[in-house]
């Protein structure tokens, strides 16, 4: 069993990318996540932990997606 505090939906191309999300907008703005190359998605690391603002790895978030 795992223990989280929020999910954040991240299946479809039809709201793909940070602009079309308040939340991960908000969280860009706060450095906690950055966008991937193309823009569609979160910069993650090889263990799939999201890289924050400066590319670095921050607070324990992780992406999965399809």
């Amino acid at each position: 069993m795992v223990s989280l505090s929020r999910i954040v939906n991240c299946t479809g191309m039809e709201r793909a990318g940070v602009a079309h999300s308040p939340l991960l907008k908000q969280m860009q703005q706060q450095g906690l996540i950055t966008r991937d190359l193309l823009g569609l998605g979160l910069s993650v690391d090889a263990g799939s932990r999201v890289l924050g603002g400066k590319g670095e790895r921050g607070r324990p978030l992780c992406g999965r997606g399809l």
